[in-house]
């Protein structure tokens, strides 16, 4: 019988987010001759609940916020203990300490998905221009020993070549796609829905689906929502799905534009495909993204993306 090829997946967190739900998709759909592992560098969370395989383990690793010399090693003693063969590595939160792990512990293969751009350091940091100059050097470094780098679309593509300076023969495009589901899917919950949200015939719904972090602008979507309620006399509504760190800045700012009952930040939801089925458009107003699913399921859902 063939030997499976054991895959370590290491990401920071399972919380929820975009590259955290490609990493379950992955590990979901390997084929049998596959035997899939996760380790989070910082801790688990909610995305996990996702897996379905049986016997994925999910290995939490406590790191704080910064740089921790151990953790490369610590990763290594991993790889070496479970017998890795391919590490797959994803975004830049885990590349320099996947990729040095992976040369100490000889890792036959060594992958790194980029998922989306990424501004390393706070603009606060008055650092964060050497700091990000030190990092790129260490990256070009480390990247001698990956194998190949996953970027998810042909700009992120090129934003790898210009800033880590990988050899391009190593850059591979993957897109990211999601999963089909048939047309009555998301449409048993409507009529629950619109009472949530106290929905009166006339009524028409903006839907955007993303993590509540200064990245997604929600607060450029919410001021602009204000001219679109006013003119259509507060027929529309705006529905947010998501969490994050900036939940109270922008429950404060819906209250100081006069639209409470009219944009609802929803949280973490299960029922996503009936949010789309009820809205009339979809819009993600994101500083940058790379492929993001919300938008795939948006279109998956007949919806148009503004």
């Amino acid at each position: 019988m063939m030997e499976r090829i054991r895959v370590l997946h290491v990401v920071e967190t399972l919380d929820v987010g975009g590259a955290e739900n490609v990493v379950v998709n992955i590990v979901n759909r390997l084929s049998d001759r596959f035997q899939p592992m996760i380790c989070c560098l910082k801790k688990s969370g909610p995305v996990a609940d996702r897996i379905r395989r049986a016997g994925v383990r999910v290995l939490e690793m406590g790191k704080e916020e910064g740089n921790d010399v151990r953790v490369p090693f610590r990763l290594a003693k991993i790889l070496e203990t479970h017998g890795i063969h391919v590490l797959h590595s994803h975004d830049w939160g885990t590349f320099c300490e996947s990729a040095l792990a992976g040369l100490i512990a000889r890792t036959p293969a060594v992958v790194h998905m980029v998922h989306g751009l990424s501004d390393l350091y706070p603009a606060k940091d008055q650092a964060r221009t050497v700091k990000k100059l030190i990092r790129r050097k260490v990256e070009k470094v480390l990247s001698i020993g990956v194998d190949r780098v996953i970027a998810v679309s042909d700009l992120i593509r090129d934003a790898v070549l210009r800033d880590m300076g990988v050899s391009p023969e190593k850059v591979l495009v993957i897109r990211n796609g999601v999963e089909f589901f048939p047309e009555e899917a998301g449409r048993s919950g409507l009529e629950e829905r619109k009472r949530e949200i106290g929905f009166q015939p006339g009524d028409w719904v903006l839907c955007s689906v993303g993590r509540l972090a200064a990245v997604k602008n929600y607060p450029s979507l919410i001021r602009g929502f204000a001219a679109v309620s006013a003119r259509t006399g507060g027929r529309a509504k705006l529905v947010v799905l998501g969490d994050g760190p900036e939940r109270e800045g922008l429950t404060k700012l819906i209250h100081e534009q006069n639209l409470a009952g009219r944009v609802f930040l929803l949280g973490e939801r299960p029922d996503v495909r009936d949010w789309l089925a009820l809205s009339r458009v979809f819009v993600l107003p994101s500083l940058y993204e790379g492929i993001p699913l919300a938008i795939l399921e948006a279109m998956r859902a007949g919806l148009p993306v503004v």
